[in-house]
Order: structure tokens, then sequence, then C-alpha cells
């Protein structure tokens, strides 16, 4: 079989490769030898061997290099190369002995850091006249939130300071700093949305690469209904509700697995990437909010802005949640791409 010569040779090259790791079965994790992995930050591990249907293939996260096992060892060694190619043409023809796996390399502990507070000043703590206090009011966000969001000045110098060794291009400008936790209250990172004219709107940041990256985990009740929205701000006006910061709604079942989830996506119809996410979730036969017509605004934020209260809010998604073949057909109405 093919897979007990590729985990061989896993094995084999493991020795050459920088923090190599064997996270789980059939799945290592180490610095990409084709791109380098992150010049700034040497702890940056984003190359992954992973099991395909008949063997282990190798890609980037970063540099996006995907390939078979025998053109990876090519690149590292030729003659390791040509060993391999001599071994599994021996096990091809030996292909009906059944064999153990090869012996795998333990899979170690990692420990995310411990954090459960930040060293800025809450939004609670700042003057009225304060550039992110007037956002947060402008946002209309419940005061009872305040203390759970915080101030960069320099967001640059903060993200140096309490990121060390991060390899993002960052720029000296203020950033109300909204951090995420897990469900132990424990920090797992932060997102800075800028408060100033910028090319760069939002930037995320975790404590570390396994960290969750789920906003609401430490408010959120699992055995109720779920509700999934993409932007923290978001969150804060709807029930029960956890934003996943980026635009796949339905990566949350990752995390959390299968539960009672109401996706609540944004209302733009023209948008061809949430036109795919919902395009998923309906495929997926989960429960999912079709916007109405009535509804001009873009997000939950944008209706609280124009005068709608959370209550109203709550009951429109309520009257426009659907799934299955109601939620097809509806869509179908709604997407004007």
């Amino acid at each position: 079989m093919a897979l007990f010569v590729d985990i061989k040779y896993v094995n084999l090259v493991s020795p050459r490769l920088e923090r190599f790791t064997h996270r789980e079965q059939y799945v290592w994790n180490f610095r990409c030898p084709i791109c380098g992995d992150s010049r700034k930050n040497k702890s940056k591990a984003r190359g992954y061997f992973l099991r395909k249907k008949f063997g282990i293939y190798y890609m980037c996260h970063n540099c996006s290099a995907s390939m078979s096992l025998g053109n990876f060892l090519k690149h590292m060694d030729n003659s390791l190369y040509k060993q391999y190619r001599m071994d599994t043409y021996k096990e091809q023809n030996h292909a009906n002995v059944p064999r153990p796996d090869p012996p795998m390399i333990p899979k170690p502990t990692i420990k995310t850091p411990v954090v459960k507070s930040l060293p800025l000043e809450s939004i609670s703590e700042l003057d009225d006249d304060n550039i992110a206090r007037q956002y947060v009011m402008s946002r209309k966000i419940p005061k009872k939130f305040w203390h759970d969001l915080y101030y960069a000045e320099n967001f640059r110098d903060f993200a140096d300071k309490f990121f060390v060794g991060h390899d993002k291009k960052i720029l000296d400008e203020p950033r109300l700093v909204i951090p995420f936790y897990n469900q132990e209250g424990i920090l797992q990172g932060i997102q800075g949305r800028v408060l100033v004219e910028s090319k760069v709107r939002y930037i995320t940041m975790k404590v570390c690469d396994d960290a969750s990256k789920l906003f609401g985990l430490d408010r959120m009740d699992l055995t109720k209904q779920i509700l999934v929205v993409e932007g923290p701000i978001d969150s804060l006006f709807l029930p029960n509700c956890i934003a996943t910061m980026d635009s796949s709604l339905i990566g949350v079942k990752k995390s959390l697995g299968e539960r009672d989830y109401l996706f609540v996506p944004d209302n733009e119809p023209r948008n061809p990437e949430i036109i795919r996410e919902i395009k998923k979730i309906v495929k997926a036969g989960n429960k999912v909010c079709i916007w109405p017509e009535s509804v001009k605004e873009k997000d939950i934020n944008d209706m609280i802005k124009s005068g709608l209260t959370e209550k109203q809010i709550t009951n429109i998604i309520e009257e426009n949640t659907v799934e299955g073949l109601a939620a097809e057909l509806k869509f179908q109405q709604w997407s004007k791409t």
C-alpha cells in the first residue's frame, strides 16, 4: 500500500524540516521549505503533509504550493526521491501484503497563552471627545459592552508589544480594539477597526495559530439556538449571537460542530462572496435568514442606525428564516447576481 511508503518517507524527511510536528493522524505541520514561510516570525509554520485517498501530499497555506509527496522529496533531496520511487515500485508489486503503518511521531501538546485582559483603556474609561468613543457612540453600541471594547491610539505600537514577532504590515494609526475570547474567558486574539482613512479597515490577530477566531464565545449558551453573523459589532445587537469575523459563516461548524444554528448573512444580494456562502448554507440544509425587500440596510448595525430596535430586527429575522426547499426558492428571489 502506497500509504505505508509515504509515511515512511515523511518520517525520513522530517529531521530536515523546521518546527516539524505531528498534529494528528495523517496531519504533519512545519515551516514551508519552498517559500521559507515568514522571514520576520520564525514561529510561523504553514506547510502541511496531509492524507489524500491513496497517499500523502504537500500544501502550504502561505505560498499555496501544492504537490505530491514525491515531488516534495524531489525538491528537497533528489537521492531521497529516487529511493522513494524505488520503494514505491517495490510496494506496488506487493500490494496485497497487509502491513501496519510505520510508527507516528507523537503529537505535541500545544498550550494557548493564558491572557484575560489587554493593556489598553476601555471605551468606558475614555472622554466623550475621544475618537474611539465617538465612533462607538455613532454605531449605537450599547453601553453595557463599552468595557469590553478598547482603544489603541497607535495600533502598530500595541501590536508590536502584545503580539511579539508578528508578520503583519501595520501603520501607526488609531483603531478600536475588539478582543475575542474562548468559552473560558481566555483571550484568543483581537480585531482592530481603523478610526481614520486607511486602505486596511480591519486587522485580525490571534495569540497563537491554534487560537479560536470566533467573537462572542464567552457569552454563548451552546444549548440554545445560536445566531451566526459576520461582524462582531453586529453580534452585539442580537441574542445568543456569535461572529465569525469573516464571510465564511458556515465555518463555525469546524469549531463548534453541529448545533442549532441560524445563519444571518449581510443583506447584500449583489455580493458574489455572500451569494456563495448562502448557497453553501442552503445546500447544507441549515436555517438561514433571507432578508425581505423592505429591508434596505446591508447589515444589522446599519439597521440599528436607521432607527430599528433590537426587538424589531429579531422579529424580522424570525419571520424570514427558512430552510430546505423554501430557502432555495427565497434565495433565488433575493439574489441579484
